[in-house]
């Protein structure tokens, strides 16, 4: 999977809008954690519904030495 982009809008209020596009569940938060930090106070936080998608991953683990 690709990695998210952020999308960044500064509406005429002063207010940032942030909208993370290719990304879902959690990684939408990973990926603009560091920005809403520097950005200061959250007033709302409204989940797309990309966020709610599964995430689906996989692992293969090998036992022993055969």
């Amino acid at each position: 999977m690709s990695k998210p982009n952020i999308e960044v809008t500064i509406e005429p209020d002063g207010t940032i809008v942030t909208k993370v596009i290719g990304g879902r569940g959690w990684t939408c938060r990973d990926a603009t954690k560091a920005l809403r930090e520097a950005l200061g106070t959250t007033v709302e936080d409204k989940p797309l519904p990309e966020f709610f998608q599964q995430v689906t991953t996989s692992a293969t683990i090998k036992h022993g030495s055969k």
